[in-house]
Formats: structure tokens, sequence, C-alpha cells
């Protein structure tokens, strides 16, 4: 598996792949002095940080200029994985590797290396460290996950993005408001549907070998409020920054104005995290408003929680809006382009001319609204199949999308990141 993992990374990164096991050996041995020479576990630690910190701003530096440099992909994810292993191990969460294949089969782990989600290290070697021979639940699930995240990935993100999104967003040309916002709730699904499908793509394959990954998303344009919402939103990664960062500058405690300046430092990292572009900060700070003012409050009621959910998604496309755009002005002239040229005969012809986008967007919203209690049991009615059958049902998935994509395949957005 470690064998293949290398193969994998050196198809998609090329010889940068050296970058990626020198660093991890690094970590390896960083983790190894961390343990055995006490006294200074905190001196080693702190070493282990700025070399990985380094790394990952450089890597974002570079990504903002002209060069000829070429990084390997997935830097971020694994970054955050050699961050989490080196805190643990000077902790006592975890205890260092004494192998250096194992600890190398947790960092290039396949199925997540390009686009995550982000694992700890304690739940991979657990899991490792035990029989895996998959059992059938974990076959039809994984195989349930692999056919809905291409169905995601391909049929809804790609074919949003070329109809509708990228049009939209990047035309210099003015379109109809109805465009715009159509255009918004697009690329909010887009976003969604592209980075959830890989995700369960990879979650999926694990679960053929035997590994059980954490879930990467929740339905999260169901929230209830912002915190519900980074619980539900690449779970992984809020994850780590809760753990990682938010905790150890003191989490909820202290007075609001601290708390306040702890979940701004959060969130504007978190956004830089994406890249060092003035978007991400501006989505970033956003964020941290929406967490500061909004926060975990929720009204009881059914209603109320309805209307909760709406307003909710409303603000979380607000920000996409900073996050697709580039630069302040272009984001300022999209929004204000959303509330124009409102008008029946427009509005008609734009039925005509994106019906069909009208159709995938209600299909994603309507299966973003099913229960989580009838995907689990979807899954398991995979499971319950002859594996014959799931490979046919995987082959038809596969034959369709060869035969009847319907766009050009969007490159994942989170893999520039």
């Amino acid at each position: 598996m470690l064998l293949f993992s290398i193969y994998f990374f050196y198809k998609v990164s090329g010889n940068s792949i050296w970058i990626a096991l020198t660093s991890a050996i690094i970590n390896y041995i960083i983790s190894l002095l961390v343990i055995r020479i006490k006294p200074w576990g905190l001196a080693f630690l702190i070493i282990g940080l700025f070399f990985n910190l380094a790394l990952l701003i450089a890597y974002k530096f570079i990504q903002t200029i002209p060069s000829s440099i070429i990084l390997p992909i997935g830097v971020s994810f694994y970054t955050f994985e050699n961050i989490s292993y080196l805190v643990d191990t000077y902790t006592g969460k975890i205890k260092a590797k004494t192998s250096i294949g194992n600890y190398l089969a947790f960092i290039f782990f396949f199925p997540k290396l390009i686009m995550g989600p982000i694992l700890r290290a304690g739940d991979f070697f657990i899991q490792f460290q035990k029989s895996t021979h998959p059992t059938a639940g974990q076959i039809g699930m994984g195989t349930y996950l692999i056919t809905t995240g291409l169905l995601k990935k391909v049929f809804i993100a790609d074919y949003l993005n070329a109809a509708i999104v990228q049009p939209i967003f990047d035309s210099p040309i003015q379109h109809a408001g109805v465009e715009y916002l159509v255009a918004l709730y697009g690329y909010a699904f887009v976003i969604y549907c592209d980075f959830s499908g890989y995700s369960s793509i990879a979650i999926g394959i694990a679960k053929w070998m035997g590994l059980d990954l954490t879930a990467n998303f929740n339905a999260p344009y169901l929230a209830k409020n912002p915190s519900d919402f980074w619980r539900r939103w690449h779970i992984s990664l809020s994850q780590w920054f809760r753990d990682y960062l938010y905790i150890p500058l003191g989490g909820n405690q202290g007075s609001k104005l601290r708390i306040w300046t702890k979940l701004l430092i959060t969130m504007v990292l978190c956004g830089l995290w994406h890249g060092f572009k003035a978007n991400f900060i501006i989505w970033g700070i956003f964020h941290a408003v929406l967490l500061a003012v909004w926060g975990k409050h929720t009204f009881k009621g059914k209603f109320a929680i309805l209307v909760q959910r709406f307003l909710l998604f409303q603000l979380i496309c607000l920000g996409w809006v900073f996050f697709r755009n580039e630069n302040l002005s272009n984001a300022l002239f999209f929004l204000e382009q959303c509330f124009k040229n409102w008008n029946i005969p427009v509005l008609n012809q734009f039925c005509k001319q994106y019906y069909k986008v009208l159709i995938i967007l209600l299909l994603a919203i309507m299966t973003h609204l099913l229960p989580s209690s009838l995907k689990t049991n979807f899954g398991s009615f995979f499971g319950k199949l002859p594996v014959v059958s799931q490979a046919a049902i995987l082959f038809l998935i596969i034959w369709l999308i060869e035969h009847y994509q319907f766009a050009p395949s969007l490159t994942p957005i989170y893999l520039q990141f």
C-alpha cells in the first residue's frame, strides 16, 4: 500500500515528490527526538512546527507569483497531518512510531493524499494495526460512497460550473440579476459537490481496504447556526483549527472581546490556509463575524429553525461571493448585479435558456435535503447486494460518465489549496 501510495503521488506530482518525502522523514526524526530527549522535547516541537509552517508559507507564497518551481500537490493537507502528529506525540496522545514505514503509510495514504480528509495519526494507527480485511458492510458502503461521489462530482459540480457558474463569474459583460443569483447558488453547490464528492470517493476507497475515515461533510447547508455549519463543512479541517489553534489560544474562556479576537485569528488563518490572497482573508473575517455575532444561538420551534437555516444559507452564499472573486471590487460588482435587471421577459428567457441548470440545481438541493438516516439505509442496501451487483452498478455509473458527460471536467477546486 505504501509503495502504491508513493507511486500514486509521483504520478500526480512528478519529481517534486522528493519534497514531500524529505518533509515526512524530517518530521519522523523530530517526533523521535521529541520523545527520546524529553528535556528538549518542547524545543524540538517548536523546531518541527517552524519547519512545517515555513514549508506551507513558502508553498502559498510561490502560488501567488509566476514561477517555474513545481511543488507537490496536497501540501496544505499533509503538512497539517505532520503538525498534528508532532503535537500529539509531544502531549502524549500517541506514541511516536518506531517504524518509519508506518509513519509514511499514514502521511502518504493515497485515498486522502491529494485533498484529504485530514487524518489524525492515532485514529489511523489503531485501525492499521488491526486486521484490515473489509467487511461486507464496508464494501457496500464504500461502493455507495464512490458511486454517489462520482455522481456529485461529474453530473452536478462539473455541469453547473460549465453551464452557469464560470460563464457568469468570469464574464466581463453584464447579465441579468437572475443569472447572477442562480450562478451564486450554483457555485454554493459546485464547491460542495466537488469537494464532498471527492471526499466520498476517498472514504469509499478506504472502506474497500477495511479502513474507516472520518466523514468530511454532513449536509452543511442544513446548519442552524454558524457554529453548526463549521461542524458540518470540511469537518477534518475545522476540527484541526479547533483542536490545534483555537483551544490552545484559550477557546471560549475569557471576555467576549478575547473570544472574538481568538475567533478572528482562527478564521483569518483558515482563510490564509486557502491561499495568500485578499479574498480568502475577507472570507475568513466574514465567517469570524458570523461566529462572533450569531455563534451557537438557535431559536426553538420548527418554523424558527427553517427560517434560521434559510437565512444562514443566504449568508454562507454571500461569503462564497468573496471566496470566488479574487478581489473586493469584483465581489461588490457581483453582489450589485444580483439586484439589477429583474423583469418578466428576462425571467422567461432565462428559464428557457437555463432549464437544464435549474433541473440539476433543484436535484442538488433535493439530495442535500435527504435525511442522513436515508443515506445510511442506501449504504446498508448496497452492503446486502452481491459484490457482482455492486461492481455492475459502479461500472454502469463510470460508463455513463464516460459516454454522457454533459460538461468538461472541473479541476477539483480544493486541489489548488
